[in-house]
């Protein structure tokens, strides 16, 4: 199974660049890709913009990767410093926040926001408990058009509260020292998720549960189809109890049927 690791900056990629022995290849001008047999490994400089740029141009023109992980440096406010966590939903204004599926048992949650400028102790101590960073957006923007939910994923590290650039560079050491670890422990369960959605046999077991409970909420043919995908996704890592307990209530309290369906899929990938 081929792996997409993506980094903006060299600091953050080159100690995960030389434990898998990749080497540098053709790329266009505006990042550097680096490879090996197993995993491909994009550096794309700051921002959203080009984080996007570079997903998108390695899905369009030579990929073969089965999934993809965001990692680098995230500042927050009271998470503890030179921990780990995955996003559990990403948040750039004005867009519309993404919920990646929540597939990992052994990495805890954090929301992520996405800011243009990077962000300021004031403006961290307003989310306290979020982690910020410049570059996940663009990931998930980019990365949303080729793959499926469960095939790609954000990792941060926490290397400040006060986002001086003096703070993070003192948690370089720390990074680097765990940075293989946290990555491969999200890649055994991103593999793992990946592996049990090929069994569609759940098909049979949700399919008249889902179109009883989308006929009752008014959703559309679409809506109901993606409904299923989400639930036969969750059942599969364990999680039919949310799974029964969203498809248990009604939401017909909310007018707009786009509306609706956004909250019902909230519920789906709500934090626990």
């Amino acid at each position: 199974m081929k792996t997409l690791l993506v980094f903006a900056h060299w600091e953050e990629a080159k100690s995960v660049v030389q434990n898998f022995d990749a080497k540098l290849s053709s790329s266009p001008s505006f990042f550097r890709k680096y490879s090996n047999d197993q995993i491909d490994i994009l550096v794309t400089g700051m921002g959203i913009l080009n984080m996007q740029a570079a997903v998108v141009h390695y899905f369009s023109t030579e990929s073969t990767a089965d999934c993809a992980l965001n990692v680098g440096l995230a500042g927050s406010a009271l998470k503890t410093l030179h921990s780990w966590f995955a996003a559990s939903s990403i948040h750039c204004d004005p867009f519309k926040t993404h919920y990646p599926d929540p597939i990992f048992s052994k990495l805890p949650y954090a929301t992520l926001h996405t800011v243009h400028q990077p962000a300021t102790e004031s403006e961290m101590k307003n989310q306290p408990d979020s982690l910020f960073d410049m570059e996940g957006y663009g990931f998930v923007s980019g990365a949303k058009r080729f793959l499926q939910n469960h095939q790609f994923h954000l990792l941060k590290f926490v290397s400040d509260h006060d986002g001086k650039s003096e703070s993070i560079k003192k948690s370089l050491n720390a990074y680097n020292d765990s940075v293989i670890k946290a990555i491969e422990t999200a890649l055994a369960e991103i593999h793992h998720a990946i592996s049990l959605t090929g069994d569609r046999r759940l098909y049979h077991d949700l399919e008249t549960a889902i179109k009883n409970f989308s006929n009752k909420q008014k959703l559309s043919f679409t809506q109901t189809q993606q409904l299923l995908e989400h639930c036969v996704y969750l059942v599969n890592v364990e999680q039919k109890l949310r799974v029964d307990s969203v498809l248990a209530d009604s939401y017909l309290n909310i007018p707009d049927r786009d509306r609706r369906f956004k909250e019902i899929c909230k519920r789906l990938y709500a934090d626990e």
